[in-house]
């Protein structure tokens, strides 16, 4: 599959890569639509997922032009469970 994203974000995605926030582009984009889909079924959280990955995205950004990298697998292990943290609630919260 193929997607087209703009020259900004690609700018953005690959300085997201290159701070060590992600492994690779496969791995943002991933995430992304992991977070996109779980909460797919919540409007209001729907409508908040582009501004919040545009928030990292810029965040990251920051932390490059500053030097301060993190461990891409710590990343991915904390977003992980994060993800992981709000399907738990979903979850619960469904149930009743």
């Amino acid at each position: 599959m193929n997607i087209e994203i703009s020259a900004d974000m690609a700018k953005r995605l690959e300085e997201a890569i290159a701070s060590g926030r992600f492994a690779s582009v496969d791995d943002a984009v991933s995430l992304g639509l992991t977070l996109l889909l779980t909460e797919s079924e919540d409007e209001e959280l729907v409508d908040d997922v582009p501004a919040r990955i545009a928030t990292l995205l810029d965040m990251s950004a920051e932390d490059l032009r500053l030097g301060r990298l993190v461990d891409a697998g710590a990343v991915l292990a904390d977003m992980d469970a994060k993800i992981a943290d709000y399907q738990a609630r979903r979850k619960a919260r469904a149930a009743g």
